[in-house]
């Protein structure tokens, strides 16, 4: 970081244009901040500098944010979040039980979420990813109990445990338009049973299927449309 800001106990924050990096510097007081403005010179929220604020319930991203680094928001109170077009990493635990979060849309510039970034939002029920470049890493939405529905556009790989425990996971879109990410074991584990996975083409049908075996899925279903390619899947 050549700009570090260290904030000071307020419930309002307002970030001065210029800086570029925020860093926790000798500890922190996230605890008291209700409102943040971050400005569009920005590049990086660094490890842990809203680390528990429980106050805080939306933050808005401007487009230059680049980089959410490990545990920036973990177990903050954020029930919404607006993620800027130049984002392309989003680090650790950087969301890890924000229970008030409800729905994300991520943008197409990520390349990575790393692992458990958004594992134990309870009251999350809807994701999306614009990206057509990303890795889902190990356990990013495990224990998201809520959950309902996922749109990916062209995710690469979704790791282990990534999507576990999500109980109620009923809709998965895909929009890969040649072959299916690549799934790892037991992605899918303890999800609801029967899923629906919509898919683009019956050639992305069939490599699914595939890639599915070991995910965790119990007789789930692969569509084209409206169309069942296959079912019972698991």
């Amino acid at each position: 970081c050549n700009s570090i800001w260290h904030y000071r106990t307020s419930s309002k924050l307002t970030i001065p244009n210029g800086v570029e990096c925020l860093a926790s510097v000798g500890g922190n007081s996230s605890y008291k901040i209700k409102q943040i403005i971050l400005p569009n010179s920005l590049k990086t929220i660094d490890y842990g500098v809203f680390f528990i604020s429980a106050n805080l319930s939306k933050i808005i991203f401007p487009n230059s944010v680049a980089s959410i680094n490990q545990e920036a928001f973990f177990r903050s109170g954020i029930k919404k979040a607006k993620f800027g077009k130049g984002l392309t990493y989003i680090g650790p635990e950087s969301f890890r039980k924000c229970e008030n979060l409800k729905y994300i849309s991520l943008p197409k510039k990520l390349k990575k979420i790393d692992y458990c970034a958004f594992k134990g939002c309870q009251k999350l029920k809807k994701v999306k990813i614009l990206s057509t470049n990303t890795n889902i890493s190990f356990q990013v939405f495990s224990r998201c109990s809520n959950l309902k529905s996922v749109t990916i556009n062209g995710v690469i790989e979704i790791d282990s445990g990534a999507f576990y425990n999500c109980k109620k996971l009923s809709k998965v879109k895909i929009g890969n338009k040649k072959k299916a990410p690549k799934i790892e074991k037991n992605a899918f584990k303890n999800t609801k049973k029967g899923i629906k996975f919509y898919v683009k083409n019956k050639r992305v049908a069939k490599s699914l299927k595939k890639q599915l075996k070991g995910s965790g899925v119990k007789k789930a279903k692969i569509l084209v449309g409206k169309k069942v390619i296959y079912k019972n899947v698991k």
